[in-house]
């Protein structure tokens, strides 16, 4: 009987969320070459990765950044195309580059806070970087030219399997598959219970897209509104969002469409 109340009571739960769909509008397709697609920002450029050498095409031009010595790049942060964020977690390094790709600076992130772990850097407002420190499961802000590093949250009490961040907000999903977020001042948000998906990516504090079983769906946290995106392409390996438009990838190449949310 404790288990048919518990199937009941999580049905009503995913019944709960108002149904819809969005259709979207195809503008082109753009070749990967054998990279791999890291975004777009506000201006529409794309970014790519080939070999731990980063690409940024342009209708008017490519550009490429490569810093073999740091190894791999775990993040890639365009959310301010004039001062992308790259960052070597090997190295515990962050470069910080301009539009054109060219070496503005570099933050060693360990070298006056040698008891840090970074996990996820990402920009942040004010000149400052979020910093997840893995060894202490800790939200932060480190200062790009003091290196300061303020902590901004106690211990988070569960792992977590995701991050993401913009300039005024840390996101985060728990193993549980709860999502959280905090604001610059460390006040963290409730929690949200999320469906299972594949992938996912946070749009704002309260908005996101997943995809699971090839299928894209767009979910309202505030509301209870949840849509499926009808993009018709079966062969989805992963997405990325950014000022309404959709970029959907396999590992050819890169489809853009246009989307206009609830």
């Amino acid at each position: 009987m404790k288990e048919l109340g518990l199937f009941f009571a999580l049905l009503l739960a995913f019944s709960s969320w108002a149904q819809k769909n969005i259709e979207v509008q195809y503008i082109d397709s753009e070749p990967l070459n054998g990279a791999l697609f890291l975004g777009k920002d506000i201006f529409l450029a794309s970014y790519l990765v080939k070999d731990q050498v980063i690409l940024v095409k342009r209708a008017e031009s490519e550009k490429e950044y490569q810093n073999l010595s740091l190894g791999p790049i775990a993040a890639f942060d365009a959310i301010n195309p004039m001062q992308l964020c790259v960052f070597y977690k090997r190295f515990n390094t962050v470069l910080l580059l301009d539009k054109e790709l060219v070496l503005i600076k570099t933050i060693p992130l360990t070298e006056r806070n040698t008891q840090l772990q970074p996990g996820y850097v990402g920009m942040s407002s004010q000149n400052r970087l979020w910093l997840w420190d893995e060894l202490t499961n800790q939200l932060g802000l480190l200062a790009v030219q003091s290196l300061v590093y303020t902590s901004l949250t106690t211990p988070f009490p569960d792992p977590i399997k995701h991050q993401q961040s913009d300039i005024n907000y840390f996101y985060w999903i728990s193993e549980q598959n709860n999502f959280y977020y905090s604001d610059i001042y460390g006040k963290i948000s409730k929690a949200y219970p999320l469906p299972s998906y594949d992938d996912i990516h946070i749009i704002s504090p309260h908005k996101l897209i997943y995809l699971k079983d090839k299928q894209l769906y767009y979910l309202d946290l505030q509301t209870n509104l949840q849509c499926q995106v009808l993009i018709g392409e079966k062969s989805i390996s992963g997405f990325f969002f950014n000022t309404q438009i959709l970029s959907i990838f396999t590992d050819l190449e890169i489809k853009n469409y246009l989307i206009t949310l609830p």
